[in-house]
């Protein structure tokens, strides 16, 4: 049974999530099948590890049936009973923790049912509970469901002329909501782009974008009739942004309406934002705009100070990648100091398994670029091989120290390593394969300049490497400071 949908679904449940998955089991209301309570009750004693000799379909039949011979069609029956028990544990589950989802079913249910007079009760409480939430991504959706909720409602009872207001509310709150997802989809396929080399064009997002008109859109909009002008607004200028990267109008009116009205937003929305503006900084980077260096990592320090990074006002500790990037980006921007007391205040607060070998490889970059490389090696000696890519940073780091130390012999034998690491490795894409091959490639030039004191082709090589669109904008920088101490050198 190890690998069937029902020990699957055990296997991602919480404790606490099994102690009520087993009373949901035990509730006549959803299960009157004494066999699937008793099959629930032997699972749950393997729980977390399900070993195979104790979770094999022989060994739990002659648990549930003594005195019966084995009979496999019996287990696969029993299984998938209490695994569409385990759905519906899941949804409902999910319904209950959900206000306006529970609201917005259950007003459907009396509509069904023509309880009129609760209906308009319910739905006057939906809309004030509505209305008072913060705002996220989600919430012109939601007001849109109720809208749609009260013309359907309306429409089933003869009552069309009621409707006016609730069908000219419903365009509006669809209009916002379907502009809020198309400019996060388009983000994300920029993102994607950016991470992946993943190409949109003819896709029919790309091309509704293309031609959508956005800003004669809200130039027409009426910023006086509508309280959630500012919202729109926000993902206006990031969709702008994001359109026209290389005009300079936009950029500052994005941050600006990121942080306006913030005290009205939800918690995940805030830090959407962040992550949001943040990759656009990125994105400006990639392209050579390094005037957004100084930028991001100012909003790296904003952040860590508004807890931007968390989704949720309540989730403990810090993000892997959000500690790993502030790091990336505080070195490149060469604020050594302070990332030195980020990763020792907050090292500690990396959720995961991967927090120690983060802590050893975030510790080598930073001695590295402190130019102390016995502690940078010593921090990278500590940092496992259990994840392959912490061992394509290790390789990073340590090619750059034989590199800065003169160790050529070190180096020649780590690139030849380098290489073939890239080459094999299954888990590395093709676009971060082609960032480090590059990386190698202009390293290789330059070593060979440093070794013989020859500057020959030196400016070539600068020029090569500012003009590559296909390398990761920090190892860019870092390999054009290399060229210019050669450069100084050989004057």
């Amino acid at each position: 049974m190890q690998n069937t949908k029902i020990i699957s679904f055990l296997k991602c449940l919480s404790r606490h999530e099994l102690r009520e998955f087993g009373k949901f089991v035990r509730s006549p209301f959803h299960n009157n099948r004494k066999d699937v309570i008793r099959l629930y009750d032997i699972l749950r004693k393997s729980y977390p590890d399900f070993k195979k000799e104790e979770v094999s379909k022989q060994t739990v039949f002659e648990k549930l049936y003594p005195d019966r011979k084995y009979d496999p069609n019996t287990m696969i029956l029993h299984s998938a009973y209490l695994y569409n028990l385990g759905k519906q544990f899941l949804t409902v589950s999910g319904l209950m923790g959900d206000t306006f989802a529970f609201k917005y079913h259950y007003l459907k249910k009396l509509d069904l049912h023509f309880a009129d007079n609760l209906f308009e009760k319910e739905y006057r409480d939906a809309k004030i509970f509505l209305n008072a939430e913060k705002l996220n991504k989600e919430f012109f959706n939601r007001k849109a469901m109720l809208e749609e909720l009260m013309i359907n409602f309306s429409l089933n009872r003869n009552r069309q002329d009621k409707i006016h207001r609730n069908t000219v509310d419903y365009g509006d709150y669809f209009i916002y909501s379907f502009i809020v997802k198309l400019v996060v989809l388009y983000h994300g396929m920029l993102v994607d782009k950016m991470s992946f080399n993943y190409e949109f064009t003819g896709s029919s997002a790309e091309l509704f974008i293309r031609y959508f008109n956005f800003e004669e859109f809200i130039n027409s909009l009426p910023a006086e009739k509508n309280e959630y002008h500012d919202f729109v607004l926000y993902y206006y200028y990031m969709f702008m942004g994001h359109r026209y990267p290389e005009n300079d109008y936009y950029y500052p009116r994005l941050k600006e309406y990121t942080f306006k009205n913030f005290e009205k937003l939800h918690s995940a929305e805030k830090s959407s934002r962040f992550h949001y503006v943040i990759e656009y900084c990125l994105m400006q980077l990639k392209t050579g705009n390094l005037k957004f260096l100084r930028e991001a990592f100012n909003l790296y320090t904003e952040a860590l100070e508004k807890k931007l990074y968390k989704s949720d006002s309540d989730e403990a500790g810090m993000g892997l990648i959000f500690f790993r990037n502030f790091i990336v980006i505080g070195l490149i921007a060469k604020e050594h100091d302070y990332i030195e007391n980020f990763i020792s205040t907050h090292g500690k607060e990396i959720k995961g398994e991967m927090r120690d070998d983060t802590l050893e490889l975030s510790n080598a970059m930073l001695y590295l670029e402190k130019k102390e490389y016995n502690k940078s090696l010593e921090h990278l000696n500590k940092v496992s091989s259990a994840f392959p890519l912490f061992k394509l940073s290790t390789k990073f780091i340590l090619i750059k120290i034989y590199y800065e130390t003169n160790q050529y012999d070190s180096f020649f034998s780590l690139m030849d390593t380098y290489r073939h690491y890239l080459k094999n490795e299954k888990i590395i894409t093709e676009l971060i394969r082609g960032y480090h091959t590059n990386f190698l490639n202009y390293l290789g030039m330059l070593v060979k300049i440093k070794s013989s004191g020859s500057p020959d082709n030196l400016y070539i090589i600068k020029k090569e490497i500012k003009e590559n669109m296909n390398m990761d904008f920090r190892h860019k920088l870092w390999l054009l400071e290399k060229a210019d101490e050669l450069e100084k050198v050989n004057i």
